[in-house]
């Protein structure tokens, strides 16, 4: 009749050590379970989530130091503040283009 039914009749012709063994087996292993399930899940979010903002950080503060050098074409102001930004460890290229999508400067680190 009830699905817990056949569940029950086991558990009701169980010993007291075992009913008292069991009451903390059982969520001991379903915290378990959920720790095994969950976190790597959200660590890994929360990693992407920090290397996107820090991406977003470097490439403001690159923009706003560059913007000027840009609009009055100082080729040398652009290479160094890439230079600046080479050594960071995280930058694998950087492409600086202007208004029209043009790119100025590439590096490949």
């Amino acid at each position: 009749m009830y699905p817990f039914n056949s569940i029950y009749k086991i558990f009701k012709n169980l010993s007291f050590r075992r009913k008292f063994i069991y009451s903390f087996i059982v969520p001991i292993f379903l915290a378990s379970l959920f720790i095994y399930l969950y976190i790597p899940a959200r660590i890994e979010n929360q990693t992407y989530n920090l290397i996107a903002d820090r991406t977003e950080g470097i490439a403001s503060m690159t923009s706003y130091s560059i913007s000027s050098a840009i609009f009055f074409e100082d080729k040398e102001n652009i290479k160094e503040t890439v230079n600046i930004i080479k050594q960071e460890k995280d930058i694998l290229y950087v492409v600086v283009t202007d208004l029209s999508d043009n790119p100025i400067f590439l590096t490949i680190i």
